[in-house]
């Protein structure tokens, strides 16, 4: 499976768009937490450590925005790899998402294949300074 052993956790307030993303990211092997809130997927992650967030970007109360800034509040989640999906705008959302500190962004409808290859790509590319100390010591 593609993404056997990753945690992803999936933020959207659509519960179709969520349980589309989080059942095909769970039969793809993925451990996938779910929330509809930013709420929730902070509380989350304060308990759970993902390997990369896909965040609908348009939320109740607390936008994509907000949950990415208060997510790299949280100790040990500075550089979980972020992606922005939505549907509004996607010339300028894209722009202003990458300029906000998303790893990538996906326009809704987004083709499972574009997810598997954003998060593929995010979590390849994140960097956390722990997880390349403890490389370079074990070489």
């Amino acid at each position: 499976m593609m993404l056997a052993g990753l945690a992803i956790l999936v933020l959207d307030d659509d519960a179709d768009a969520l349980e589309l993303f989080a059942g095909t990211l769970r039969r793809m092997g993925a451990d996938v937490r779910a929330a509809s809130t930013a709420e929730g997927a902070l509380a989350t992650a304060r308990t759970w450590r993902p390997d990369a967030v896909l965040c609908d970007l348009h939320l109740p109360s607390v936008d994509g925005y907000a949950f990415l800034a208060q997510l790299r509040a949280i100790e040990g989640r500075r550089f979980v790899p972020v992606i922005a999906v939505s549907a509004s705008h996607p010339g300028v959302e894209r722009d202003k998402a990458l300029a906000a500190g998303f790893a990538d962004y996906l326009a809704k409808p987004a083709r499972v294949s574009d997810v598997v290859a954003a998060l593929t790509r995010a979590i390849a590319g994140s960097s956390e300074p722990q997880l390349a100390a403890t490389s370079a010591q074990s070489t």
